[in-house]
């Protein structure tokens, strides 16, 4: 009967200790290494540039959709990379986004939105690119 009791405490405490970190169920907190505009909105240069984008409060973050202008993009687990005519996407390990651009030599601006998630948190991440204006 002891054994048993013990063996339920174990366990109990345990399921308890586990996933301490995404208990809080808090905001994702960011590492960024480009400044950003509004919350979480970058001005991509013309001429392409790259991003990487760090979860620094939870083990894993993943991505639900990428949208595009008009398009709408579902990410499928467990890719790692989303290649695009414009920009590539990877998820370089379970907590690093990296974004790169190419250059926008088209008289039209672009825009890109990635939907990043973290056990219930979620977060917005946006782009926008202008054209080159001749």
């Amino acid at each position: 009967m002891k054994k048993n009791f013990l063996f339920i405490i174990t366990c109990f405490s345990l399921l308890c200790s586990c996933g301490k970190e995404e208990e809080k169920n808090s905001d994702i907190e960011w590492q960024f290494d480009m400044p950003y505009s509004n919350k979480y909105h970058f001005e991509v240069p013309s001429d392409g540039e790259s991003y990487n984008m760090i979860c620094k409060n939870y083990l894993k973050v993943s991505m639900d959709m990428v949208e595009e202008k008009d398009t709408v993009i579902l990410w499928i687990e467990p890719e790692t990379t989303l290649k695009r005519d414009w920009y590539t996407i990877n998820l370089v390990d379970s907590k690093t986004i990296k974004v790169t651009f190419s250059s926008n030599d088209s008289d039209s601006d672009r825009s890109l939105a990635i939907h990043a998630n973290a056990f219930n948190s979620s977060d917005v991440i946006s782009f926008s690119q202008k054209g080159k204006k001749e």
